[in-house]
């Protein structure tokens, strides 16, 4: 009797970009180059900032005084964006 696909088991293949050696070298990146807690890398996370629906609540919380959420937001952000050029330069070597 044959194998029922049901029956067949699935090995997905490697993915170069979910191993510890990339998430490593993000990780270094973002202790220096991309470091959201440095001014450059924070302040330079909000000029590429073009999503209409993004800048209406920051202006939302600037109205309400919001500077908690405010913050918040900003940091995450700020993380978001130099996470994902961390990335980026660290796949461009392989």
């Amino acid at each position: 009797m044959g194998m029922n696909r049901a029956d067949a088991y699935y090995e997905p293949e490697d993915d170069d970009m979910d191993s510890d050696e990339l998430q490593y070298e993000v990780n270094e990146l973002m202790k220096d180059e991309f470091n959201p807690c440095k001014w450059g890398p924070f302040n330079e996370a909000f000029s590429g900032v073009q999503d209409p629906e993004v800048i209406k609540q920051l202006e939302e919380m600037l109205e309400n005084k919001n500077f908690e959420a405010l913050g918040r937001k900003l940091w995450c952000l700020s993380y978001e964006y130099n996470e994902y050029y961390a990335t980026r330069m660290v796949t461009e070597q392989y």
